[in-house]
């Protein structure tokens, strides 16, 4: 690593049978090697990647290209079964920012784990970059799957509005040696929770009647 603001490029040897998901451009490498660029420093990091058999869909929103790339350990849950729940969210937030989304790619990277099987962190969830979302979830049937990944999905990928996009000085200049917290949660988790359910019902996805049970359940 050179400086944290000048490009960056890193190659990494993988079984061939792997594909690697991830919002990275990758400008190089052949059957068992990828070669990745980051913008940066900070691009790097905030970037993960999956490997794993390829499972992937890609769909455009707008002026987006959006990539789904799924683990699924039984093979019950593909990519392209979760086209259908993601796209309606991105084209409803879409609509709800202006008609253009703030960003020119994403990828939504999706783990699943077996049932009854824990992750080291004790705990399933989803984990927002500026790029792209990372999920950790137990798996089950295909469109229970989908479901928790459209409600997640609406709330991880409008953290590119906050706080990716609008933030504290904490944020914006991050010190990944000697982190130190912002105190605005409330702004990075109540907005964007609260915008993730009202663009909901605001694109008619679903009824005032969900939207206020929803709220209500949040706020109580």
């Amino acid at each position: 690593i050179r400086d944290r603001y000048n490009p960056i490029q890193i190659e990494i040897d993988r079984p061939a049978k792997f594909f690697g998901g991830t919002a990275m451009k990758r400008i190089g490498g052949d059957e068992d090697t990828d070669i990745f660029e980051a913008r940066s420093y900070h691009y790097l990091v905030d970037s993960p990647i999956m490997f794993a058999e390829p499972d992937t869909a890609i769909i455009k929103v707008g002026n987006a290209d959006v990539l789904i790339h799924t683990y699924s350990p039984s093979g019950k849950v593909k990519s392209k079964d979760l086209v259908a729940d993601i796209f309606p969210v991105l084209d409803a937030q879409r609509e709800y920012l202006g008609g253009k989304l703030p960003v020119d790619n994403y990828a939504f990277i999706i783990f699943l784990n077996k049932t009854g099987q824990s992750f080291l962190s004790g705990s399933a969830g989803a984990l927002e970059h500026s790029y792209s979302s990372f999920y950790c979830l137990f798996e089950g049937k295909p469109e229970a799957i989908a479901q928790t990944v459209r409600d997640v999905a609406a709330h991880e990928f409008f953290h590119i509005v906050t706080p990716l996009s609008i933030h504290s000085e904490e944020i914006h200049y991050f010190d990944f040696i000697d982190p130190k917290m912002s105190e605005h949660l409330w702004l990075y988790e109540g907005v964007t929770e609260y915008s993730a359910q009202h663009v909901q019902v605001k694109q008619g996805l679903v009824s005032a009647e969900h939207f206020l049970g929803e709220m209500s359940n949040k706020m109580g």
